[in-house]
């Protein structure tokens, strides 16, 4: 880290990743392949401006990091789908929260991709990662006797597939093997691929029509959604670009899940009893508390 001021970066793109499911909690329920279509227009619209405004300042196209970075596009479009399903299922507090499980993710892909090292303190950090999920997956509403157990497959199949689109994203801007490109390419490009994907889960004719007519409140929600979560990626690509992985991933995860348990249990009143929000609250910390030990490692 060079300065203080590099903390800005990874905690501002936090804020917006914690932000970004509040859209979807106020249309209730939505049909996520719809609401993924047109929140990815979304972060196109926004990516194309902001790589518009940039690309004057660095002009630099090669082909492998922007197939790269389509494909890491079409990745992540697959994770938030998982994430939008897990959002409908458990809630945005609990999703984001386990989705501190892309620490580990983002772990175990840099030992085979990048050559990080293991030390002592990502190997205590592991378990204790784990542990604060387990808690947190245990906690339920008050009136719910039993575990949305589809809701917490699909935040951990969202977590895997986010965390190899980070290996995509860095290896995009930060390769040590072939060329890169600057961060707001990066970012556009990964639009365009997440374009792609959305598009490809919807061929068919019928898909297209029902997603068409889905409403004007809808669309602009998703498209919403979509620009918030293009504010967090723009900063995280230039956070991950400029400090690295095990700088930026930590921070940015530790940040979102508290951003995101404020709006979920505070504002939407996702859990109500006193029980199940400390239990919540200690799963969180010991998470937290792993990711701090990845971090200093």
């Amino acid at each position: 880290m060079d300065s203080p001021i590099s903390l800005i970066f990874p905690v501002l793109a936090a804020i917006f990743y914690g932000s970004q499911y509040i859209p979807q909690k106020k249309l209730s329920k939505v049909n996520t392949n719809n609401y993924n279509l047109s929140m990815t227009f979304g972060i196109l619209i926004t990516t194309l401006g902001f790589f518009s405004c940039l690309f004057l300042t660095d002009q630099t196209l090669n082909f492998i990091p922007i197939i790269f970075a389509v494909i890491g596009g079409i990745i992540w479009q697959m994770g938030n789908g998982f994430s939008l399903i897990a959002i409908e299922a458990i809630g945005m507090s609990k999703t984001a929260s386990l989705l501190n499980l892309v620490s580990i993710f983002s772990f175990i892909f840099g030992l085979f991709f990048f050559s990080e090292e293991v030390n002592v303190l990502k190997i205590i950090g592991l378990p204790i990662i784990v542990s604060g999920a387990i808690i947190i997956t245990l906690t339920r509403k008050e009136d719910t006797k039993k575990f949305n157990w589809k809701g917490i497959a699909s935040v951990i199949i969202s977590a895997f597939l986010i965390s190899i689109f980070n290996v995509f994203s860095v290896e995009s801007m930060a390769s040590r093997i072939y060329p890169t490109i600057p961060y707001f390419t990066a970012t556009f490009f990964l639009s365009v691929g997440a374009v792609i994907g959305s598009l490809l889960s919807n061929f068919r004719i019928r898909k297209i029509k029902n997603w068409v007519y889905e409403g004007k409140k809808f669309h602009l929600y998703a498209l919403l959604a979509g620009f918030i979560w293009s504010c967090g990626i723009l900063l995280t690509s230039y956070t991950l670009a400029n400090y690295g992985l095990s700088f930026g991933v930590p921070i940015i995860q530790t940040v979102m899940a508290i951003i995101s348990a404020i709006w979920g249990i505070v504002y939407f009143k996702e859990i109500n009893d006193k029980k199940n929000i400390i239990q919540f609250f200690i799963g969180l910390i010991i998470s937290i508390v792993g990711i701090f030990l990845f971090g200093i490692s």
